[in-house]
């Protein structure tokens, strides 16, 4: 049987993980511009403004934040946001 691509079943599913995975890469350019170092942490309403501020919308911002931390890249942690050393090396 020959392989199936994801892209050949949804179209529209890769573009998804694209989209999400950019926002992702947008909140860590947050972190870097701000100087934020591997476990250290911004407020996640800080974030989520500085996001919004750039004109990135809410669901974009949740979007992003959930792509980021199945990549191991973003904590939510409380109300802070805390960058981890995958995160911070995918940033640089």
């Amino acid at each position: 049987m020959p392989a199936i691509r994801i892209d050949e079943i949804s179209p529209h599913l890769t573009q998804q993980v694209s989209d999400d995975e950019r926002w992702a890469r947008r909140l860590l350019d947050i972190f870097v511009r701000k100087g934020v170092r591997p476990n250290e942490a911004l407020l996640l309403n800080q974030a989520r403004l500085q996001f919004q501020t750039e004109d990135g919308r809410d669901a974009e911002f949740r979007a992003g934040l959930t792509y980021a931390a199945l990549q191991d890249w973003l904590v939510v942690d409380g109300g802070a946001l805390r960058i981890t050393t995958a995160g911070y090396k995918e940033g640089h």
